[in-house]
């Protein structure tokens, strides 16, 4: 068993830092029913919405889609994803900390579990900048 966690903290950790490094964008928030908030990014997530991490860990992550009308479309994608464990097409809005928009196209979107298989949040990976669907 011992063995089985070592091997299992280090693929952890792995893939933590191939996250840390990816080229891609990648942010995960938790789940608290009412609001769940951002609670890490890796530098190119950060960079696209502007913040640090200590900023950024503060934030609802609904706050992160302009109020136009997205937050029932929002709250159909968390679903779908709590139902099938991910989802691989999202396209939607997202706001910076400066104001600016920008798009999210083909989005990957999946749950997040403990070690106990708990759902805890989930985590988004996506291009950026993506001028093929740039407002």
């Amino acid at each position: 068993p011992e063995l089985a966690s070592l091997d299992a903290a280090k693929d952890a950790e792995r893939i933590y830092d191939r996250m840390s490094a990816s080229a891609d964008c990648i942010l995960s928030h938790d789940l608290p029913a009412d609001s769940p908030r951002f609670n890490w990014a890796n530098a190119r997530g950060l960079a696209a919405f502007e913040y640090d991490l200590e900023t950024l860990v503060t934030i609802e992550s609904r706050k992160s889609a302009p109020d136009t009308g997205t937050e029932e479309e929002r709250a159909r994608l968390l679903e779908a994803v709590r139902r099938q464990g991910f989802i691989d097409d999202y396209c939607g809005v997202r706001i910076s900390a400066s104001g600016r928009t920008f798009m999210l196209n083909r989005a990957t979107v999946w749950n997040v579990v403990d070690t106990n298989g708990e759902l805890v949040g989930q985590a988004a990976k996506f291009h950026f900048p993506d001028e093929s669907c740039s407002e």
